[in-house]
């Protein structure tokens, strides 16, 4: 046995061609990112790939192709999945990639609102799970978080590489090669206070951090922070309006992924809070993983983290690889939804005025044949409602299904969550 153990080690090194060199497989398509530092002076960007003059990631399958990529000092660059789509994201870059400034894929902290009032899920980073919504009433009560690491009781935090608080029987997912790469999950929302507090409030529970693949031909410089935290409920607490809350769960960290011939740089990479931060109910930690041929970066690692050498031939496990299972819902009452629905009160997706029963038309990818989709639906007078579609039918790459339901009268949230088991 072991003489075939170093035959085969033999055999790996020997199979590497001189002077093969790692490709990140940028087409350059994108251009080169390259965010303004203005004046000097603190400032947030949010990312929008639909708001560039010509806009990024058209097919949705969050892929960019870039030149480079540049982050200044003093600039956060926020990811978030209502504008960059609920799947991971992927840089690709033929050229340096500098993080100079901070790279913000963290989930959303606790919503906190008065008994009795819509609440809503909390949004991740791109690739992470929201939160669950507080209990609004004793006939809607609070939700898990979702993801396969969702905080499932009231207050429960969302697992990822460990567990979270309360996270009974949901141990943690995903691999140390985040190969599929997959983001944080939610914390469970807070049942109400029912203290002596005269304002009763709950929270959604923080939503999971997100995930991001960063590789570049040339090198990756982190002298800024790359951070895929979830949502903290004690952030959330942090200015908070109403006093003597019973506390949500928190998110889960992300995924952060870094492969370059060179990384570097003396900043941060966290999937996890600092390292003597208290939370009385934590999250999970995230995973990192850092690949290179020189790896020289000496700031803090914080998550379940890998750092290894590169190959030449290391699987990025881009989606067209390493296909993940989508849902979509795509028109409703014959009214198609925007590929990147907003979900805001001020500008709502979708207007109609209809009382009967109206058709949610849905698509799947990557999904098993005969799954059923909920679609879960948050309005403003009426609360949660629940709808199960018929099974998808089709084939696994695209299949499709439709549910109905009644919509009410006001402002409608929704999302819809696919659930199943692989064989």
């Amino acid at each position: 046995m072991r003489a075939t153990l170093m035959l085969a080690t033999s055999l790996l090194v020997m199979s590497a061609p001189p002077g093969a060199a790692f490709t990140a497989g940028s087409t350059g398509a994108d251009g080169a990112l390259v965010f303004p530092s203005g004046d000097g002076s603190p400032q947030v960007i949010d990312f929008d790939p639909a708001g560039f003059p010509t806009p990024l990631d058209q097919d949705g399958d969050g892929v960019y192709h870039f030149t480079s990529v540049t982050i200044p000092a003093n600039v956060t660059v926020k990811l978030r999945a209502d504008r960059c789509g609920y799947h991971p994201v992927y840089w690709l870059s033929s050229g340096p990639v500098l993080i100079a400034g901070t790279l913000d894929l963290n989930g959303e902290i606790p919503v906190e609102v008065p008994y009795g009032m819509i609440t809503r899920p909390t949004i991740p980073g791109p690739g992470g799970f929201p939160g669950g919504v507080g209990e609004a009433s004793e006939l809607a009560l609070a939700q898990p978080g979702l993801g396969p690491g969702g905080g499932q009781f009231p207050s429960a935090s969302g697992s990822h590489a460990t567990a979270g608080y309360l996270a009974f029987g949901f141990p943690p997912y995903g691999n140390p090669f985040l190969v599929p790469l997959i983001g944080g999950s939610g914390g469970a929302g807070s049942p109400r206070d029912n203290g002596l507090n005269p304002i009763r409030t709950v929270l959604s529970g923080g939503a999971g951090g997100g995930a991001i693949l960063i590789a570049s031909d040339a090198s990756i410089v982190v002298a800024g922070q790359i951070l895929a935290l979830g949502g903290d409920k004690l952030d959330g607490r942090e200015g908070g309006v109403f006093p003597q809350v019973y506390l949500s769960g928190a998110g889960s960290g992300g995924a952060i992924r870094l492969v370059a011939p060179s990384i570097s740089g003396s900043g941060k990479i966290a999937t996890r809070r600092g390292e003597f931060d208290f939370s009385p109910a934590p999250g999970g930690d995230g995973r990192v993983r850092m690949e290179a041929l020189e790896d020289t970066f000496s700031g803090p690692v914080l998550g379940s983290s890998r750092r290894v050498t590169l190959l030449d031939s290391t699987p990025l496990g881009l989606p067209s690889d390493s296909p993940t299972g989508t849902v979509t819902v795509t028109r409703i009452a014959g009214v198609a939804v925007p590929v990147r629905p907003g979900g805001g009160f001020a500008a709502p997706d979708l207007e109609m005025d209809d009382a009967a029963p109206v058709q949610i038309e849905i698509e799947a990818r990557h999904v098993p044949i005969g799954t059923t989709v909920t679609v879960y639906l948050f309005n403003e007078t009426s609360f949660l409602e629940s709808i199960v579609s018929e099974p998808l039918t089709g084939n696994i790459a695209s299949s499709s299904t439709t549910a109905s339901a009644a919509l009410k009268h006001g402002f409608t949230r929704g999302y819809a969550v696919a659930t199943w088991s692989n064989p």
